[in-house]
């Protein structure tokens, strides 16, 4: 999918991982304040409706999974 459709060429692929455990991480030195969680796909849902998620390819891409009926 693109995304900035209108202004660059960039773009990017949606996949669906399943089946994951988290493990150790392995962070570099300017990664350190990463942070990772598991959510709900009731609790993303409700980010979305807060507006608290504002990534347009993060919401394109949900908005596509969701659509295929995949989540």
């Amino acid at each position: 999918m693109y995304q900035g459709v209108g202004f660059t060429t960039q773009k990017g692929h949606v996949y669906l991982a399943t089946g994951l455990t988290q493990g150790p991480c392995a962070r570099e030195e300017t990664e350190q304040d990463m942070t990772c969680h598991t959510l709900l796909l009731e609790e993303v849902e409700e980010m979305i409706r807060k507006n608290e998620i504002t990534c347009m390819v993060t919401l394109s891409a949900f908005g596509l999974l969701r659509a295929q009926g995949l989540i």
